[in-house]
């Protein structure tokens, strides 16, 4: 679970149109950068340079008013220890932001866990998903279509903006935006690399 290359320029690009605020992550999320790609981002040699984790990151250059973190358990001093495979009981509503980079594809009760990211996001608030969705067998428990997305973050039910973007592990410079399907038609994605979604969704109502 973590900030790579990738997301790191994902954060960037949603940067020109929302406010971070109040921001959870959904596990602890670490700072997964070489020295080529942080030369890249123009990072070297800044206070975030040697950082394990993003939240400094998130207060100091996107702005974060705070940054909390849900898990399963302490281990990495989450601030929040919960089993999102059950339904949450507290902290609805509560944060402006959620990041679940690389987290959801190991919680075994997915669509629960999907469930919990919406209720812990207030209305007007804005989730974020970097999930593994082909090529990745063994990397957790599932795989995740353009499909699912498109069908849970629509009107219909409470979000809108919704945004869907493909890159593959190998290529640091590139993501490529995935458009809905037509009714009736079938969005289907071959490839010989590792494919992640990258997910952005506004919600507006419960």
């Amino acid at each position: 679970m973590g900030v790579t290359f990738q997301e790191f320029k994902f954060l960037e690009y949603i940067n020109n149109s929302i406010n971070f605020g109040n921001v959870l992550t959904i596990g602890r999320q670490e700072l997964i950068l070489n020295t080529k790609d942080k030369i890249r981002l123009n990072l070297l040699n800044t206070e975030f340079s040697n950082d394990k984790f993003i939240d400094n990151l998130l207060l100091k250059k996107f702005k974060a008013i705070s940054v909390n973190s849900l898990d399963n358990s302490d281990f990495e001093g989450a601030d929040i220890i919960c089993d999102m495979n059950l339904p949450i009981n507290s902290n609805k509503n509560k944060f402006n932001t959620i990041i679940d980079f690389g987290t959801t594809e190991h919680i075994f009760n997915a669509p629960q866990g999907l469930q919990n990211i919406s209720d812990l996001c207030k209305n007007g608030g804005t989730i974020i998903h970097s999930l593994p969705s082909n090529n990745n067998c063994g990397h957790g428990f599932w795989q995740f279509s353009p499909e699912l997305f498109f069908s849970l973050y629509s009107k219909n039910n409470g979000f809108k903006n919704t945004e869907l973007f493909i890159f593959d592990t190998y290529n640091k410079y590139d993501f490529w935006k995935v458009d809905k399907q037509n009714l009736g038609e079938r969005l289907e994605l071959t490839s010989d690399v590792a494919l992640y979604l990258l997910i952005k969704t506004t919600k507006i109502k419960e």
